[in-house]
């Protein structure tokens, strides 16, 4: 995995902790979380820009349109718990941010066996 994919899983990791703790204390999401939210999209946009600038210079890749895929919905996810996170103001929303952020994980697993890195 790149560098870049460790710092993601890694704010991921620490979001998915600290909203977790949140969601066992019966408490919703906090404008905090969704700044860390924000980190995680801000690196996921740059891991979609820079596997553009890789594709464009001749990198090889397993499937295109399938790491296409899975960069596009990561970059969606936490856009779409964010948007949860102010519809519901319970521990719902902390529950939501935690599976939103295991799944960025675990397509930060597969788009890194899509580039061979795996």
């Amino acid at each position: 995995m790149t560098v870049i994919s460790w710092l993601t899983v890694a704010a991921s990791l620490g979001l998915m902790g600290w909203s977790g703790i949140f969601a066992i204390k019966n408490r919703a999401v906090i404008l905090k979380q969704l700044w860390a939210a924000g980190v995680v999209e801000g690196l996921l946009a740059i891991q979609l820009l820079v596997g553009i600038v890789l594709v464009n210079t001749g990198t090889d890749i397993e499937s295109m349109a399938t790491w296409a895929g899975y960069a596009t919905v990561a970059l969606i996810l936490p856009i779409g718990a964010a948007a949860m996170a102010f519809v519901e103001r319970t521990r719902f929303s902390s529950v939501i941010m935690v599976i939103v952020m295991a799944v960025i994980i675990v397509m930060q697993w597969r788009m890194a066996q899509e580039w061979g890195l795996l």
